[in-house]
């Protein structure tokens, strides 16, 4: 989809190098916010498991039985993020939304669906895990996809029941 394996790294790493730049700049922000006193130690911040939250939301919709759903950048769509289940995302897909705004105008043509699966990975790599490589060549959807929404984890879904979801969807748990 994006050509060769150069033009590849060359996608990802400006999609990479723009996603650092918004978790440096939030960061920044949520330690300085008196009404909401951070710990600098404590590595998860509030935007980065936003961002983690939105890749497995968007990720979280595929559906093994019809093939359907997927990390396809459908939750940019606000019938898509406004969902019960994607509470608490609609900043956080703004702001990604117009950071891919700002990519495909600089001449980096990632899709959406790419840069929100590699946005949770840096946000997973900000936290202090590994930092690993996110493979790309996702298709964008063309409009928000309502159809498996409803078996997405809630804000308050127990670690059994996230355990559970990832199982049926053919997820590793390791």
């Amino acid at each position: 989809m994006y050509g060769d394996r150069s033009a590849q790294q060359a996608i990802h790493g400006c999609a990479s190098d723009a996603i650092q730049k918004i978790l440096a700049t939030k960061r920044t922000a949520e330690l300085a916010d008196p009404a909401n006193p951070r710990d600098p130690a404590n590595a998860f911040f509030r935007f980065e498991g936003t961002l983690l939250r939105m890749a497995f939301h968007d990720a979280g919709t595929w559906d093994c039985d019809s093939g359907r759903g997927g990390a396809n950048g459908s939750l940019r769509f606000p019938e898509e993020v406004d969902q019960p289940a994607n509470a608490g995302m609609r900043d956080g897909v703004l702001a990604l939304v117009e950071e891919w705004e700002a990519l495909k105008a600089a001449g980096c043509g990632v899709t959406f669906a790419d840069l929100i699966q590699i946005a949770g990975a840096e946000a997973c790599f900000f936290t202090g895990l590994p930092r690993f490589t996110v493979p790309i060549g996702r298709r964008d959807a063309t409009g928000p996809d309502l159809s498996t929404t409803h078996a997405l984890p809630g804000t308050s879904t127990n670690i059994e029941d996230l355990k559970r979801i990832f199982r049926a969807n053919g997820y590793s748990l390791k």
